[in-house]
């Protein structure tokens, strides 16, 4: 605890595998006391951001953040060190929710994530699920994953971004917007 303090009164920490704990709980106290914090890369690019959480996944730890209005997983590895900003923030971007549609042979037998409500459950064709907190990068891979069966609703901004991602994916096989 003294040096976290140490760390603390500074309010900057360096971030490798010794130091992670100490990193992690100054994440989580800029999260506590809505403030934002300063990401400083190995390659010494900064980036001045709000904390959402501190998210696993396959084995790897993430700081999940907003920048610019956007969603972003940082991989703990690529950050050489943390900072607490004085400058608080207001909103708290990880309350978003989403809102998707399943149809098909996936609508009957989807399993409710944690995070997940039930919206309109299976009338024979879909359910509608919705969806709060799930970092943006980890929600749109599993929603991929679903193929033609699933449909974002809301928010229009994440609606607008996978018809991107599914654009981009699509350019890549010169297929344009509206081909057979």
């Amino acid at each position: 605890a003294e040096k976290l303090n140490r760390f603390s009164n500074k309010k900057i920490a360096r971030v490798d595998k010794d130091t992670y704990h100490l990193s992690a709980e100054l994440f989580e106290h800029a999260i506590e006391d809505r403030r934002k914090v300063r990401l400083m890369y190995k390659n010494r690019n900064i980036l001045d951001c709000i904390p959402l959480k501190i998210a696993e996944n396959k084995g790897k730890t993430f700081f999940h953040i907003m920048y610019k209005n956007r969603d972003r997983m940082i991989d703990v590895s690529r950050i050489a060190g943390i900072e607490i900003l004085n400058e608080k923030y207001t909103l708290s971007f990880s309350e978003q929710v989403v809102i998707f549609k399943l149809r098909g042979a996936l609508a009957p037998r989807y399993n409710l994530r944690e995070n997940e409500r039930l919206l309109q459950p299976y009338d024979g064709d879909c359910i509608i699920v919705s969806n709060q907190g799930e970092s943006k990068e980890i929600l749109f891979a599993r929603l991929l994953r679903y193929d033609d069966k699933c449909e974002i609703l809301n928010p229009k901004g994440y609606r607008e971004e996978m018809l991107e991602v599914i654009n981009a994916t699509l350019r890549n096989y010169n297929i344009q917007e509206g081909d057979k």
